[in-house]
Order: structure tokens, then C-alpha cells, then sequence
């Protein structure tokens, strides 16, 4: 129950803390809740679920709690950040808020945008400051170590026909978690292809796009528009997404005066 509240409360606070990094905020309600008891023991540390389309379920996000031994809590507020603002709540209530945007678009499942911006987020959180204590920071860098384990071990599988225990001896040495937890990362990185690799991918291509962005605009770089920018037309796979902010670079730099007439 302290876990629910404080992990509830860290989501709320984002509200005022973010507000300066994006051009508008979500006020839609995130609930923190268990994840469902029959899928705990294969389920990830944390789950964010969409509201539904008709209003009937609020967007909630679903956190593993079946050994609590296990539920690091300087990994806490790092998870309310991806899973929630301005991670995949956020993400999410701006896709749903788009006008025009088809049904399917909304849902498109573009994994390396979604997840991703979730750990996008995180980066957002350093960078403004608001993961300062110490504490704080090292769940962050557990979470994004996780995410580049991920990526070797769904890669190690896929590509590089590694057995089961390969994966996990590789997960286990390289995270500060239990083996049954590392068994758990490397069989759903086993089952969907691709999965595993998804966040890191998209975290490396989020910082090379507003890379680029921030060395072609220089002063007029402006990061709640880079921020709106990736987020005005849903997920996307990366070759849309890096013409989306190729067109955002297009508009705001400054344009070639005409050639005087002779």
C-alpha cells in the first residue's frame, strides 16, 4: 500500500515539475495499481494501460508487487516517471488528444517510439534536476541498464542463437537483480523478437534526432517544440519520425535571403 500511494504521489508532483518542458500537460487521471495476481509471476516491474477510448477505464499504470523483496525503491520513482509523466501517460494522452488522427494511428504499435519515449523520459527527469538525491539517480541508471541488457540479451537470442542459459547468466552478471528476475527478463525477450531491444533503440534514437536538432538550430532550438514536434503525430517507426523533426528543423531554421538582382 505504501508503494501504491508514494509511487501515486510522484506521478502527481510531475504534473508542476514538467510543466515547463512541454506545451501542454495531461490532465487526464493515472491510476497506480497491482498488476492482476495471475500474471505476476511473468509479467515485467511495471505496465502502463490507455484509458479506453469511451471513458469507461481511467489510464492506470500496473506495477508487479509479488516480492516486495525484489521491488527496489530507488527504482521507484524512476518507473512513475516512464510509466507515467512524462513517460507513457503523457505520450499517450497527447496521441488520443490529436484531431484527425485515424483510429488505428492512435494504437499504432510503433514499440521503439512507446518505449522508447519511456525511457526518454527518464533522461528528462536528470536533466531538469528532479532526480537529484542520490537514490533517485541510481534507480535511474537501474532502469536504463536494464533496458541495454534487454537489448543485448533479445539480440544475443535472436541473432546470436544464444541458449536460455546463456541469456540469463549474461542478465544475471550484469544486473543488480535476483536470477529468478533475471530469468523472467530473458524469457519475454525469448518470446516477442525485438521486444527486449525496443527502448534502448528508441531512447538512442530520440537523442540523435534532438541532437541534430539542437546542432542545425543552435539558438532557436526550443525544446518544448522539439517535444511537440515527436509527439503531434503519435508513434511513429523511426524513419516517419525522423521526417516529422526533419520538418521541424526545416521550419524554424532561418531561411536563405533572395539573391540580389543584378
Amino acid at each position: 500500500d505504501a508503494y501504491l500511494k508514494e509511487a501515486t504521489d510522484r506521478i502527481e508532483a510531475a504534473r508542476q515539475r514538467f510543466a515547463n518542458l512541454f506545451s501542454t500537460m495531461p490532465a487526464d487521471p493515472l491510476l497506480v495499481k497491482r498488476r492482476t495476481p495471475y500474471r505476476e509471476s511473468f509479467a515485467g516491474q511495471v505496465e502502463y494501460v490507455p484509458a479506453a477510448d469511451d471513458g469507461s477505464r481511467a489510464s492506470t499504470c500496473f506495477v508487479n508487487l509479488a516480492k516486495m523483496t525484489d521491488s527496489h525503491k530507488p527504482e521507484l520513482e524512476a518507473l512513475a516517471y516512464s510509466g507515467g509523466i512524462p513517460g507513457a501517460h503523457l505520450q499517450s494522452a497527447m496521441t488520443r488528444a490529436i484531431e484527425g488522427l485515424p483510429e488505428f494511428r492512435k494504437h499504432f504499435p510503433a514499440a521503439g517510439f512507446t518505449a522508447g519515449w519511456g525511457l526518454y523520459a527518464l533522461r528528462l527527469a536528470q536533466e531538469a534536476g528532479v532526480t537529484v538525491t542520490p537514490e533517485a539517480e541510481y534507480g535511474r541508471r537501474i532502469v536504463e541498464l536494464k533496458a541495454a541488457v534487454a537489448l543485448v540479451v533479445d539480440t544475443g537470442i535472436h541473432a546470436k542463437r544464444w541458449t536460455h542459459g546463456q541469456a540469463v547468466k549474461y542478465a544475471a552478471e550484469n544486473l543488480p537483480v535476483s536470477r529468478a528476475d533475471a530469468t523472467s527478463l530473458v524469457e519475454r525477450s525469448s518470446v516477442v523478437p525485438a521486444e527486449g531491444a525496443a527502448p534502448m533503440m528508441g531512447l538512442l534514437k530520440l537523442l540523435e534526432l534532438r541532437q541534430r536538432a539542437e546542432s542545425d538550430l543552435g539558438p532557436r532550438f526550443d525544446l518544448r517544440e522539439f517535444h511537440a514536434a515527436v509527439l503531434a503525430r503519435g508513434p511513429l517507426p523511426f524513419n516517419a519520425l525522423a521526417r516529422e523533426v526533419n520538418g521541424y528543423i526545416g521550419r524554424k531554421r532561418p531561411q536563405s535571403p533572395p539573391p540580389q538582382a543584378r
